[in-house]
């Protein structure tokens, strides 16, 4: 690229060079890299559809080599979810995926996991206790999903690597992660929560999810791929007097 004549308000001309190229390091020989696809949902109990459609367009559609965050389109669109690509079918566009969702013994994440198994994905959900997860499983498995459970406390390091480590045993592979576990300590207004109960909620509701996406990013980079799906409250953006409104 040639260089660049600038005048300024006075005096002579100065020549200024073009800005340099940083270049880009090409991925090791040992390691395939892939389009790690993450959204982040907003919901109540009615978001279900949402989450688990946009894991489920995210894993099948992901190609390429760099993170991308994706939502809902420019315009008021919506997306397009649960269309067969790379050798799905309509009616199970995620089979020989690999789909592994936290808290999902209820409400959301039961949904979220039901929804991705019936739309042909191998489901290993989790949850802190274990007759909840052999109760969820039976559910599952009752109407012909592919489902396991697996006991795991987000919240503790050694628990998260167990989840994923049992993914890797049982499926060989992770391609989906919708990271649905959270707590609320706290009822009333975010002035009165104290110091234990701040720590408490970003080490489930941040830090916990922020470690798992990076023990599976890695095993979804191997297979070409993947989804993050990150599940969160509208009292989020919208508090409500017993969910950290201050009044």
């Amino acid at each position: 690229m040639p260089e660049k004549s600038r005048k300024g308000p006075k005096g002579p001309e100065r020549r200024v060079p073009p800005p340099a190229r940083v270049p880009r390091d090409p991925p090791g020989p040992a390691r395939r890299r892939g389009r790690v696809r993450a959204t982040h949902t907003r919901t109540m109990w009615g978001a279900v559809g949402r989450a688990g459609g946009r894991a489920a367009a995210g894993a099948a559609a992901a190609r390429g080599g760099t993170p991308e965050f994706v939502g809902r389109p420019q315009g008021g669109g919506s997306e397009s979810v649960g269309q067969p690509h790379g050798g799905g079918s309509p009616g199970r566009p995620l089979a020989g995926k690999v789909a592994v969702v936290t808290a999902a013994t209820h409400g959301i994440g039961l949904a979220v996991a039901a929804g991705l198994a019936g739309a042909g994905a191998r489901v290993l959900l989790s949850s802190r206790r274990q007759p909840h997860v052999e109760a969820a499983v039976g559910q599952l498995r009752a109407r012909g999903l592919e489902v396991s459970g697996v006991v795991c406390h987000v919240g503790q390091p050694h628990s998260r690597e167990g989840l994923v480590q049992k993914a890797l045993e049982i499926y060989g592979g992770i391609d989906i992660l919708v990271s649905n576990a959270a707590v609320n300590p706290v009822m009333g207004s975010a002035l009165e929560a104290d110091e234990a109960a701040w720590e408490k909620i970003f080490q489930v509701n941040v830090t916990a999810a922020a470690m798992l996406i990076k023990l599976v990013v890695p095993h979804m980079e191997q297979r070409g791929g993947g989804a993050i799906v990150l599940v969160s409250s509208v009292a989020g953006y919208m508090p409500f007097p017993a969910l950290g409104r201050t009044p």
